[in-house]
C-alpha cells in the first residue's frame, strides 16, 4: 500500500512540475495564452506561442528525460558496485564527456570542422564519444577485474587523469571558446532545442529500456554473486550490460545538457528511504519519477529568478543532493553504532 502511495504521489509531482514549467517563466505569458497555445487556439506566429512551444516545452521535456536517465543510471551503478555513493560521474563518464567537449571546442576554430558540423552538433557528438569511450574502457576492465570496488577506484583514477587533460586543453583555448566550454560544463537543460531533442530522447529511451530488461538479474545480484549464479544468472555478462546501460544514459544526458551533479547519487538513496521494497521492479520506476521531479523542480526554481537571470542546473542540484547523502551516511553510522 505504501509503495502504491509513493508511486501515485511521484506521478502527480511529475505532472504538476512539468505543467508548472509550461506556465511559469522569466517571460510574462498569461495563463490563458499558454492554455490557448497548448490547445491550438493561439496563432503559432505569435510571440507567446513561440515562447511556450520553442522555449518552455523543450526545456520541460529535456529536464524530464535527463532526470529519469540520471536517476536510473545512479541506481544501476550503486547496485552494481554495492556502494551507496557510486555514480557515473565518479566513474569518469562526466570527465570523458568533458574531454570530448573540449576537443570539439578546439576544433571549432578549424574551418573544415565548422563547415561540416554546427557548434552544438560537434560538441554533442564529441562529448558523447568521450563518455561512451570511458564506459567502454571500464566494461573491458571489468571483464578482467572481478571486484566492483577495484573497478570503482580505477574509474575514479581515470576521472582524475581526464581532468588533467581538460586543464591542459583549456590552456589552448582563447577567451571566447573557453567561456563556451565553461558554460557547457555548468550544465543546462535550455540548450536542447526541437532540433536536437529527438536524438536525446532516442538515446535516453534506449538506455531506460536496457535498464528495465536488467531488473530481475539486478535483484539476484543483491543476494550475492554465488546466489545469482545458482539461479542461472550470467553474472559477468550482466555486469557488463549494466555498465553499458549506465554509460548510455549518463553519456547522452552529459552530451546534451553538460555534466549534472548529485542527481544520480542522491535520488536512488531517497527512493530507498521512501520505498519499503528493495526489488528493482519497484525501485527503478519510482527512482526515475523522483529524478524527473528533482530536475523539473530545479528548472522551475531557476525560472522564478527575477530579471531573466539564468543559473546553471549545477547551482541547485547540490542543495538537494548533499543533505540527502549526509542523512543516509549519518543514519547508517548511527545504526552501526
Amino acid at each position: 500500500m505504501r509503495s502504491l502511495s509513493v508511486i501515485v504521489i511521484a506521478v502527480w509531482a511529475v505532472v504538476l512540475c512539468f505543467g508548472a514549467l509550461l506556465f511559469v517563466g522569466s517571460a510574462q505569458v498569461s495563463f490563458s495564452d499558454v492554455w490557448h497555445t497548448l490547445t491550438g487556439q493561439m496563432p503559432t506566429s505569435s510571440v507567446e506561442a513561440y515562447i511556450v512551444i520553442h522555449v518552455r516545452l523543450p526545456l520541460a521535456l529535456t529536464a524530464l528525460l535527463a532526470g529519469m536517465a540520471l536517476a536510473a543510471s545512479g541506481l544501476l551503478m550503486q547496485t552494481l558496485m554495492e556502494n551507496p555513493l557510486a555514480d557515473a560521474s565518479l566513474m569518469g563518464v562526466h570527465a570523458g564527456a568533458s574531454v570530448g567537449a573540449a576537443v570539439a571546442v578546439l576544433l571549432l576554430g578549424c574551418p573544415l570542422a565548422g563547415y561540416l558540423l554546427s557548434g552544438w552538433v560537434l560538441t554533442t557528438v564529441f562529448s558523447l564519444v568521450g563518455a561512451l569511450g570511458v564506459m567502454a574502457l571500464l566494461v573491458a576492465i571489468s571483464s578482467v577485474v572481478r571486484r566492483p570496488v577495484v573497478v570503482l577506484v580505477i574509474g575514479l583514477m581515470l576521472s582524475y587523469v581526464l581532468s588533467s587533460l581538460i586543464a591542459l586543453m583549456c590552456c589552448l583555448l582563447d577567451a571566447d571558446r573557453l567561456q563556451q566550454f565553461f558554460m557547457w560544463g555548468m550544465g543546462s537543460f535550455s540548450h536542447v532545442s526541437w532540433e536536437s531533442l529527438p536524438c536525446m530522447a532516442v538515446g535516453t529511451l534506449i538506455g531506460i529500456a536496457a535498464a528495465c530488461l536488467l531488473v530481475k538479474p539486478l535483484d539476484a545480484l543483491l543476494l550475492g554473486d554465488i546466489y545469482a549464479r545458482n539461479c542461472g544468472v550470467p553474472v559477468g555478462a550482466v555486469r557488463r550490460a549494466v555498465m553499458l546501460s549506465v554509460g548510455i544514459l549518463a553519456a547522452v544526458v552529459t552530451a546534451f545538457c553538460g555534466p549534472i551533479a548529485f542527481v544520480g547519487m542522491a535520488v536512488p538513496q531517497m527512493t530507498r528511504l521512501l520505498l519499503p521494497s528493495a526489488t528493482h521492479r519497484l525501485l527503478l520506476p519510482v527512482c526515475m519519477l523522483l529524478g524527473a521531479v528533482v530536475t523539473l523542480s530545479c528548472s522551475l526554481l531557476i525560472s522564478f529568478l527575477p530579471g531573466g537571470i539564468s543559473l546553471p542546473v549545477n547551482a541547485l542540484t547540490p542543495l538537494f543532493g548533499v543533505p540527502v547523502i549526509l542523512y543516509v551516511l549519518l543514519s547508517r553510522r548511527r545504526k552501526e553504532g
